[in-house]
């Protein structure tokens, strides 16, 4: 008996709620549409997350550069990056959209976070060309120009001095001589590589496909939940009115 009753009471929730959506059909197909086209505005406004593109990644290291100063002029780089593409080389993106950012993330090698450079375009970007998109950003960084310049004044101070001692063989002795002989290395070593201050590292595969999101399942998705929502406000509605 206990059975039959509880079978009898579901069939009465159901036949009352199909009764309900029934009588408000109108109501939620209202609902259903409007927030279908709420669904189509978010697809528009948020496009690049409905369309495919391309996805590049570097590590950047760097001798002379903090990591938050290749941080900072990666993510300011944006406005420079678009108004002077032909000015740099990069012609070819006229047409191709693209944006670059920064990131902290693991380094694989040092196992501590270390800039990450993503570059995202709609078509294709070939490798030697993307890493003159990123050498361009710190050419045209007066800041960190000037610092590096200001670096590498210091070390060539310094590697005169070296070489003014180096020539006074007479007052030194092996040991000082060879001692002077490794940082002379070591500073020239450092002139060389204070020429590309950055090295870049990439991340494979470069120009990775990125599916987008489904905007057909959005634009439903979002419709239906404004039908649920406007269903269920209607259906409490309802059983509030016939309580009283």
């Amino acid at each position: 008996m206990a059975e039959e009753s509880q079978e009898i009471e579901l069939n009465q929730l159901l036949k009352s709620i199909y009764l309900f959506i029934f009588k408000n059909k109108w109501y939620l197909f209202f609902a259903f549409l409007i927030g279908s086209v709420f669904g189509y505005y978010k697809t528009i406004k948020d496009s690049k997350k409905y369309t495919s593109f391309y996805e590049s990644k570097f590590f950047v290291k760097s001798l002379f550069l903090e990591d938050d100063e290749i941080y900072s002029a990666i993510n300011n780089s944006s406005l420079f990056l678009h108004q002077n593409k032909a000015n740099n080389g990069t012609e070819i993106l006229d047409n191709n959209d693209f944006t670059v950012e920064c990131v902290r993330e693991l380094f694989f090698d040092d196992k501590k976070p270390a800039p990450k450079v993503i570059i995202t375009s709609k078509d294709t970007i070939a490798k030697s060309m993307l890493i003159k998109i990123v050498n361009s950003i710190f050419e045209s960084n007066q800041t960190l120009k000037e610092n590096l310049l200001m670096e590498k004044k210091a070390i060539e101070e310094f590697y005169g001095i070296l070489n003014r001692q180096l020539l006074s063989t007479d007052s030194l002795n092996l040991l000082e001589t060879e001692k002077l002989l490794t940082q002379k290395i070591e500073l020239e070593k450092k002139l060389n590589a204070i020429e590309n201050p950055i090295k870049l590292l990439p991340v494979n595969p470069l120009n990775d496909l990125i599916k987008p999101r489904s905007k057909t399942l959005t634009i439903l998705g979002t419709g239906l939940v404004i039908s649920a929502l406007i269903g269920f406000l209607l259906f409490l509605f309802h059983l509030l009115k016939n309580k009283n």
